[in-house]
């Protein structure tokens, strides 16, 4: 969990925001008790996700430290050689990528989120500073690593999920009732077309024990000129197979 616990040091910031907002606001600011529930609450979550803590404490703070240092190594063809591509390679990802795995679709909902982005900042900014104190922290840190898995994206996916939500209201809020109707129409169109490809994936998780290697061997001669990193059993299997070895693998 060494893993996790090195990447949970991005949500320190969060305190620090949290206890400002809190300070700022004229009904709680002189009652620490939710102050002091915030903080339990995020000790609690981090311990009982990393656990490692607890039970032996020294390795896994050596396991967070080594993990610092191995992401400024080679990494097998996942370095960035630089920290202003490495966000410009992430922002790709998270918008174009990750909110479907159709472009147009990834366009429309990426649209939403920075018109919900826009909205946040515009009309509640200690809220907008809360709530992007981590993501902005998180693509910190990872970017002064320069290794880009795309793995490590994920944990930003909920807060994207959430200024999508909150820009398709902004935009169906200034429409007509018409407009709205169709909007909103658009919207189930495209979740629905978003959760079949989800399902068909799901079932080739289901279908992985057929034999794929054939299809595997054919299309990498077909690309003689790209290198692939395979996993050594792969590689093992596609030794097995008739004809000449591939000098790409």
């Amino acid at each position: 969990t060494s893993a996790a616990g090195g990447a949970w040091s991005a949500t320190v910031p969060i305190l620090f925001v949290v206890g400002l907002s809190h300070a700022r606001s004229p009904d709680r600011g002189r009652d620490p008790r939710l102050l002091i529930g915030i903080l339990a609450l995020w000790a609690f979550v981090f311990l009982t996700t990393n656990p490692g803590l607890l039970f032996d404490g020294g390795l896994f703070i050596r396991h967070a430290f080594y993990l610092s240092k191995a992401y400024n190594l080679d990494f097998g063809g996942y370095n960035v050689d630089s920290h202003i591509r490495y966000l410009r390679l992430a922002a790709e990802y998270l918008l174009l990528a990750v909110p479907s795995p159709y472009l147009a679709l990834s366009v429309v909902l990426s649209g939403f989120g920075l018109l919900g982005l826009f909205d946040l900042i515009a009309k509640e900014k200690l809220k907008a500073i809360l709530f992007l104190s981590f993501p902005c922290v998180y693509l910190f840190v990872f970017a002064l690593q320069q290794v880009l898995l795309v793995r490590n994206m994920m944990v930003l996916v909920p807060f994207a999920a959430v200024l999508w939500a909150r820009g398709f209201g902004v935009a169906r809020g200034a429409l007509g009732a018409r407009l709205r109707a169709v909007i909103t129409g658009g919207a189930f169109l495209c979740l629905s077309a978003n959760a079949l490809w989800s399902v068909r994936e799901a079932a080739s998780i289901v279908d992985r024990e057929r034999d794929r290697l054939p299809a595997l061997a054919a299309y990498i001669d077909a690309n003689p000129g790209t290198a692939y990193l395979l996993s050594t059993r792969v590689a093992r299997g596609l030794r097995a197979l008739e004809g000449p070895q591939r000098a790409n693998v």
